[in-house]
């Protein structure tokens, strides 16, 4: 994580209010000033404030062109409040809150040991997987998602522990597992209460090796499990009997 000084994003500093007031009061002393303006003939004051005091003073009178160019201010404004808010929605496309907390996140070296350079590194170093990086074109590591200041991807090694805390339906197997088992250099093991990540790498990783289906490597694993010879036939190493 970064050790610099950040302020929380969420924290309110009281200038969204300040600017709604200014902006409330911009245009209620536009419109006052158009409508007197531009819808009488009369020999008003350039501001606004001297002529709420001449129409209280009844110095001027507030017509009925005043009145319709006062509504064409507001649906003027309204419009353009309208049309910012629907740019401003395509802009941001299908951001979450949580991605405004971009701004606190690490940078530079705080990411730098999930980089994939550095997956390439410790692949090359500790796991001796110099074969598998001959293949530039491949990923290397566990994929963990873009880094949303500078857009690289972030991976972790093989070595490393990946504990996930997601809440549910929050697309833990469409954004981890699946792309885990779609970018494996080798062989996966995975587990699921339900059949849905193994079926959906079915088709991509199928032809590239043996594939199990779901309820069978269930059931092959737990036998390995049990009896730890006959995880020799299944190239699965075991510690000993489950308990």
């Amino acid at each position: 994580m970064s050790t610099r000084t950040v302020k929380d994003p969420s924290a309110s500093d009281g200038l969204l209010p300040a600017v709604l007031i200014a902006g409330l009061v911009a245009v209620v002393g536009g419109s006052v000033w158009a409508g007197i303006h531009l819808g009488t003939d009369q020999a008003a004051p350039g501001n606004p404030i001297a002529i709420v005091k001449g129409l209280i003073r009844g110095e001027l009178v507030w017509e009925t062109g005043s009145t319709l160019v006062v509504a064409l201010v507001l649906a003027a404004v309204i419009a353009l409040v309208v049309a910012t808010a629907v740019l401003v929605r395509r802009v941001q496309g299908e951001k979450t809150r949580i991605d405004a907390k971009a701004k606190v996140m690490g940078t530079g070296r705080d990411i730098k040991g999930i980089t994939e350079k550095e997956c390439r590194s410790v692949a090359y170093k500790s796991l001796g997987m110099k074969e598998e990086l001959k293949d530039r074109t491949k990923a290397v590591g566990v994929q963990i998602g873009k880094h949303l200041l500078t857009g690289r991807m972030l991976r972790g090694s093989y070595q490393d522990l990946h504990c996930d805390i997601w809440g549910p339906r929050t697309g833990k197997s469409s954004s981890r597992v699946i792309p885990a088992i779609l970018s494996a250099l080798g062989a996966v093991l995975t587990t699921s209460d339900r059949p849905g990540d193994g079926k959906h790498g079915q088709g991509p990783v199928g032809g590239l090796g043996n594939l199990q289906r779901p309820g069978q490597a269930r059931r092959e694993g737990q036998s390995a499990c049990e009896h730890p010879r006959s995880a020799e036939g299944m190239g699965v190493r075991s510690a000993g009997r489950r308990r």
